[in-house]
């Protein structure tokens, strides 16, 4: 599929705990068309989707919590096991992801679309955008930030996101924002990115 003839796709990225979801709800709130692509992955994860029905027959009832929904913990516990485990997990989902995300992307009326979206790199659905921000921020403020997560598996979330190694993430960047600041900062520094990308426009 391609993508609808005159949209415009920003992704921003970076790795969990940098700030790129606090600059895109801003960014929303600026009257930007958002994706939040971690809570859209939850729709195509659902019930009576084409990807709920290949995850539970590879994995089993175990990935899911009582009331049948996918339980992303379960899954975690299962991907996150071995990087073996992890690659035939991204190998089954990315592509069905790119896929959908797409479509969705497609529906839209505007002319400019801006992802909130983590794994923009290891899905490869840079490959789809115009632009890419990177947001980046200095270890130790980083390590200071992460600590207050309290997931268990963010360690190893963490590990996998080298899977695509950051030298090679800044260098496929349009922009990279460095988040050491405030959080008015970034947002500025962001929304200073996608104006100029977009050209002032936020149709």
């Amino acid at each position: 599929m391609k993508k609808k003839h005159g949209i415009k796709i920003i992704g921003i990225t970076g790795y969990t705990g940098t700030g790129k979801t606090v600059a895109a709800k801003f960014l929303r709130k600026k009257g930007f068309m958002v994706v939040d692509v971690d809570e859209f992955v939850h729709s195509i994860y659902a019930p009576g989707c084409a990807l709920y029905s290949s995850l539970v027959k590879k994995y089993g009832k175990k990935i899911l919590s009582p009331d049948g929904q996918i339980d992303r913990k379960n899954l975690g516990t299962v991907i996150f096991g071995s990087h073996a485990a992890y690659k035939s997990f991204i190998k089954m989902v990315y592509p069905a992801m790119n896929r959908a995300l797409l479509k969705h992307i497609n529906t839209f009326g505007g002319n400019l679309v801006i992802l909130d979206m983590a794994v923009l790199f290891e899905s490869g659905f840079y490959r789809k955008t115009d632009a890419v921000i990177y947001i980046k921020t200095d270890s130790k403020i980083w390590l200071k930030r992460t600590q207050r997560i309290k997931n268990k598996q963010y360690g190893a979330i963490r590990s996998y996101q080298d899977f695509f190694p950051e030298p090679k993430k800044i260098a496929y960047s349009s922009y990279i924002i460095y988040n050491n600041k405030t959080k008015k900062d970034l947002c500025f520094s962001v929304l200073k990115a996608v104006n100029k990308i977009s050209g002032g426009f936020n149709g």
